[in-house]
């Protein structure tokens, strides 16, 4: 029974592996990775300029994840059976996309008041 089941979620792995949206939402992640560790380096700089510098590379990874998340959506859009409810994958991205977003906003909020480490 054991073996069964392991084989089962071996076989679910590979099938959501090779889903696109999947796909699109792990590039999301590993971008929202990205961006938390800039943000990190943002906050903890002591130069105003060398944040700026960083805040500049957050806002172009920022962007990055709007693409991808648009993307994520146009393979909802265009699927017509999706491995999860197509709702939840979309307020996953969503939330992915959200948070990079809030990260950009407190890092320019830092350099445009000053505040240092």
């Amino acid at each position: 029974m054991r073996t069964t089941v392991s084989i089962l979620v071996a076989l679910l792995l590979i099938v959501l592996a090779g889903c696109a949206t999947f796909r699109g939402m792990a590039q999301d992640t590993e971008n929202l990775v990205r961006g938390a560790r800039l943000f990190s380096e943002i906050a903890h700089s002591p130069s105003l300029e060398e944040r700026r510098v960083k805040a500049v590379q957050l806002k172009a990874l920022e962007h990055d994840g709007d693409q991808i998340t648009r993307r994520i959506f146009e393979t909802l859009n265009s699927t017509f059976i999706t491995p999860l409810d197509r709702e939840d994958i979309r307020s996953i991205a969503r939330d992915l996309d959200d948070i990079l977003d809030y990260l950009e906003s407190v890092a320019q909020h830092l350099i445009l008041f000053e505040l240092g480490y």
